[in-house]
């Protein structure tokens, strides 16, 4: 491999000097073509030997030309020239390479990273990591004031009805209860759910309160009287009660109890239940009455409101289903 430099030795080349070189050794050997016949001989090799120089340098100058633009710093300096409208020299020194010297041509410079040069530093994924958005606390899947008659629950006279801004549960026929499915069902195993009651009619005595976990079969649909589902109460003598429905009976988990909490006679009481796994919380007007555990029936299942006592007529005003919170 051949280096470009600034070297003692030199090669000139050009066409010019070839031609004088080669003319210089033509009249050298006519003038002794003249002396003798060997002389002849001498000429004809001369002009033999003028053809095969010029062919050798031009593939020589040809190799060279090829490989300046690998050679560092020649190349660099050659579009210097070419960018400056200059032409480039035609003497081209040759030296060769010394046995130091490295034989593979170096790779070209890389340019510098951004994070080399300090403009933005290294990627990294965790720092790159956009954080989620806070979650949002979940709107509840019901919600409703009945202050105007509900779309999608349900209307059956006598025992369910809608009038002067509220939804009505009256269970008129002795020993019956009514028990009404809400229109949307839950989707989760555990939930929340409060509605607001009031008792309109009716002796005294008989409860009001809300179903959860009614597992699938026939609807609750007002008279229906079958049904696996807990139904957890408040009465109008001041009392609590939790009960599971087991299709033609009840089985007690707390039997009527007295609650400072309820709201006695014709008031407003604000009943809740939270359901946890197998436990159900039960809360009137924001108090914790009590908290049952029963593995009797499944996680899950649907939610509603129930009304039950001889006679007993009882308006619900408000009704809400959200998830457990």
């Amino acid at each position: 491999m051949l280096r470009l430099d600034a070297v003692p030795t030199t090669v000139v080349a050009d066409n010019a000097s070839l031609d004088q070189t080669a003319d210089s050794v033509f009249r050298r050997s006519s003038v002794e073509s003249q002396r003798s016949p060997s002389g002849r001989l001498t000429a004809a090799l001369a002009g033999l030997a003028r053809t095969r120089a010029r062919v050798g340098l031009a593939v020589l100058l040809a190799l060279v030309a090829a490989a300046l633009p690998f050679v560092p710093g020649v190349s660099n300096h050659l579009r210097e020239l070419v960018a400056a409208g200059q032409p480039a020299p035609e003497i081209i020194v040759v030296r060769a390479i010394s046995p130091s010297a490295p034989t593979a041509v170096p790779a070209a410079p890389q340019p510098a990273s951004r994070a080399a040069i300090g403009s933005a530093p290294e990627f990294n994924l965790e720092s790159q990591r956009v954080p989620a958005p806070p979650s949002l606390p979940e709107q509840p899947l019901i919600d409703l004031h009945f202050a105007n008659q509900p779309q999608g629950w349900l209307i059956k006279p006598p025992f369910v009805t809608w009038s002067n801004g509220a939804y009505r549960l009256a269970a008129d026929v002795s020993s019956r209860f009514v028990a009404v499915q809400a229109p949307v069902q839950p989707v989760r195993e555990n939930v929340t759910i409060s509605a607001t009651f009031r008792k309109i009619g009716g002796p005294p005595g008989g409860g009001y309160g809300i179903i959860v976990r009614h597992q699938n079969g026939e609807p609750l649909e007002g008279s229906f009287q079958g049904g696996r589902y807990y139904v957890l109460e408040a009465a109008d003598r001041g009392e609590v009660g939790v009960w599971r429905r087991d299709d033609d009976h009840w089985v007690d988990l707390l039997s009527w109890t007295h609650s400072d909490a309820v709201q006695t006679g014709g008031a407003s009481n604000q009943l809740g239940v939270q359901t946890i796994g197998n436990t159900l919380v039960f809360r009137i007007n924001g108090i914790e009455v009590t908290r049952q555990t029963d593995a009797a029936l499944p996680s899950g299942g649907g939610v509603g409101i129930f009304v039950g006592g001889d006679g007993n007529e009882v308006a619900v005003d408000r009704f809400s289903l959200g998830p457990d919170s």
